[in-house]
């Protein structure tokens, strides 16, 4: 994906902070993926709630988690895992894959990876409970 792509992406991303570390979209947003996945499309409605990228402070020296590089990837991550309609692992291959076509510095792009990967299974059963 271009630069200029992406740009135009962020532009289109209408959110707004709701409270604390949580942010809503103001209009329905669509991610187009261009990659092997089944499903070529998210569809992602008006009033989701994230919470763009919780990660613990000490990870803060490589880039505060609320950085535009990260965006994208941490409303498609937090969209899947709350609709949970496909497996937690491809959820979490694609949040690898959208940071990297939104060229986030390697080292940021694996620490976050491994902390949805070891850590975020909490959330996903938290989900299932609210399901």
């Amino acid at each position: 994906m271009e630069r200029e792509a992406l740009v135009s992406i962020y532009e289109r991303l209408k959110i707004s902070p709701i409270w604390k570390n949580k942010w809503v979209l103001l209009e329905d947003f669509t991610y187009y993926i261009i990659t092997k996945w089944e499903w070529p499309t998210i569809n992602i409605p008006k009033w989701f709630i994230f919470n763009w990228a919780s990660i613990p402070r000490l990870f803060y020296i490589i880039g505060t988690p609320m950085a535009t590089d990260t965006l994208i990837a941490s409303v498609i991550h937090d969209y899947l895992y709350a609709t949970q309609t496909k497996d937690r692992s491809d959820c979490d291959d694609l949040f690898y894959n959208v940071m990297k076509l939104c060229k986030v510095f390697i080292l940021k792009r694996i620490i976050y990876y491994l902390w949805v990967r070891i850590w975020w299974w909490v959330v996903w059963k938290g989900y299932n409970i609210i399901k």
